[in-house]
């Protein structure tokens, strides 16, 4: 998607645009190591997922959106944290017409878990990181929003927002700043969040 995304047509039809996503798709999986027999899982529904992906893209394109970056380093030192950096790869970053920002995260698996996860944006660390680390930049946006673009959904792309992330964001940094103080001051590191792998 990156690679597509680089070197989109925008004048190109929305078959030709899907066939060109199916192609950098295979020569991706060849540089990878994934042709033959370890491909043939991927590429029975790769021309499926190239239309349900057009399809999400060309709505997009009708509400104003557009990409701007992918695979995106962010290394920031956000106020109030001593110098601590904040590091992360940012999958995606449109931007609207008007200029608000979007972050957008590439997810893989099923819509219901994402679902769940969003359902308590507090719980919901990682959009709020990659929100922070925005948020804290020196080009910083004067609107952002962030969503999980979930992809295996036979039904469409799914893309599902994280509400008023800008509120996490400064809810982590408060907490990142919190933890940072009490580390210094010689106390343990607790673990992060309620999720199945800290109940276990």
């Amino acid at each position: 998607l990156h690679q597509f995304h680089e070197t989109r047509d925008l004048q190109a039809s929305a078959a030709k645009q899907a066939a060109t996503l199916v192609k950098l798709a295979g020569e991706s999986a060849q540089r990878a190591g994934l042709d033959g027999p370890a491909m043939l899982p991927f590429a029975a529904g790769l021309a499926d997922f190239a239309q349900r992906y057009m399809a999400w893209l060309l709505a997009r394109d009708a509400q104003g959106w557009q990409y701007q970056r992918g695979e995106v380093e962010m290394m920031v030192h956000p106020d109030g944290l001593d110098g601590l950096q904040l590091r992360g790869r940012i999958d995606r970053i449109d931007r609207l017409r008007g200029g608000a920002t979007q972050v957008i995260d590439y997810k893989t698996g099923g819509v219901a878990g994402l679902r769940d996860k969003l359902r308590d944006p507090l719980e919901d660390t990682q959009l709020a990181f990659y929100a922070a680390q925005v948020l804290s930049a020196a080009d910083a946006p004067e609107a952002l929003s962030a969503a999980y673009l979930a992809l295996d959904d036979r039904k469409g792309i799914a893309e599902l927002p994280h509400a008023k992330v800008g509120d996490s964001a400064r809810v982590l940094l408060d907490g990142l700043a919190q933890d940072w103080r009490r580390l210094q001051r010689g106390a343990p590191m607790l673990a992060l969040g309620e999720g199945l792998v800290c109940d276990t």
